[in-house]
């Protein structure tokens, strides 16, 4: 695959509004996971080559966030209809962005992105809300796989090195990180979902496309994560997560989950 013309779109992290996210890893302590069970195989794909507008503009982060409530509604048989133009409508919401002229064309900030969904929804009506969303150590890969499993993917943030502009499955190259293709963000920032995981590494959902990549790019690329969690779960009689979890309990396990909140 080869996106040398595609948009980005993701805003530095910042960490002073992170501090605000409570962590999975207090979800996972606390409910003593039993590791061997995690399967080597995740996945909860993504249907369809929807680009939500990604390609032309850098709605990137509101992107990963629509592929991830079409993958999980997708897994439990709801329909999901919405559009590009639902997408670009959460872009201006959060920025400005004019989808008529282009203008405001700047990124945005995963978190500005999920407290809006979490805050309106995904179309600004309160309809496609976010219950609650969770970081995760993405850099983990034991764990990502536990996530991506457990609550059907994950909402990634990511310092593009340039060499995965042409790369098939991407990789960090043979002339390492420290500079030169494989320097972190020397493309730019990205926002993603992760579809699947297995013993090769993780296969991400972005510009319409599933992406393979190996594992050994979470530790200098990935620099933010999350695990979401759509309002439209609670009324799925019985949810429990693949990994057996009930909504209530994992919800419950995030210390400070009130404090989700623009910083």
């Amino acid at each position: 695959m080869s996106y040398p013309t595609y948009k980005l779109g993701k805003l530095p992290l910042n960490p002073r509004k992170l501090k605000l996210v409570p962590h999975l890893a207090s979800a996972v302590d606390l409910l003593a996971i039993d590791w061997d069970e995690l399967p080597e195989t995740v996945s909860c794909i993504v249907p369809g080559t929807e680009d939500w507008g990604n390609k032309d503009y850098g709605c990137c982060t509101c992107a990963g966030v629509f592929n991830g409530f079409k993958a999980i509604a997708n897994r439990l048989g709801i329909p999901f209809n919405l559009t590009r133009a639902d997408c670009l409508g959460l872009y201006s919401r959060v920025t400005g962005f004019n989808p008529e002229t282009g203008a405001n064309d700047n990124g945005a900030e995963c978190i500005d992105v999920l407290n809006e969904v979490r805050k309106n929804g995904l179309t600004g009506d309160g309809n496609w809300k976010l219950l609650a969303f969770s970081q995760f150590d993405g850099t983990n890969p034991m764990l990502a796989r536990w996530a991506t499993w457990a609550t059907y993917g994950g909402y990634i943030g990511m310092s593009m090195p340039v060499c995965f502009q042409t790369q098939p499955v991407w990789k960090i190259p043979d002339t390492g990180t420290a500079d030169g293709p494989g320097l972190a963000a020397s493309w730019g920032d990205h926002a993603l979902w992760e579809e699947g995981d297995d013993l090769v590494g993780p296969t991400y959902k972005t510009w319409g496309e599933d992406q393979k990549a190996q594992h050994q790019i979470r530790a200098p690329y990935v620099d933010e994560q999350y695990v979401l969690f759509p309002e439209f779960l609670k009324g799925v009689p019985g949810w429990k997560s693949p990994a057996g979890l009930d909504l209530d309990t994992l919800i419950a396990c995030m210390a400070g989950l009130d404090a989700v909140r623009a910083g």
